[in-house]
């Protein structure tokens, strides 16, 4: 899979994820200490999430890392 596709994928997954919580883009980036701006981005696909991002979401949302895979 591509780059760019992956990045895609992975924030549509994060997006499907953070809606099933009712959380808001700007809660879920001050979870992960970047500006909301970022986090859009990171959803959209335009910026890569770091695993230790993806840790802390899966700790926050007590799902397991896989889904972020």
């Amino acid at each position: 899979m591509k780059t760019k596709a992956l990045k895609q994928r992975i924030g549509r997954l994060l997006k499907k994820v953070r809606i099933e919580h009712c959380k808001s883009k700007a809660e879920i980036a001050f979870i992960l200490e970047v500006s909301t701006q970022h986090y859009k981005s990171i959803e959209t696909g335009r910026k890569n999430l770091f695993l230790s991002q993806a840790i802390k979401l899966s700790k926050y949302y007590n799902v397991s890392l896989d889904i972020f895979c």
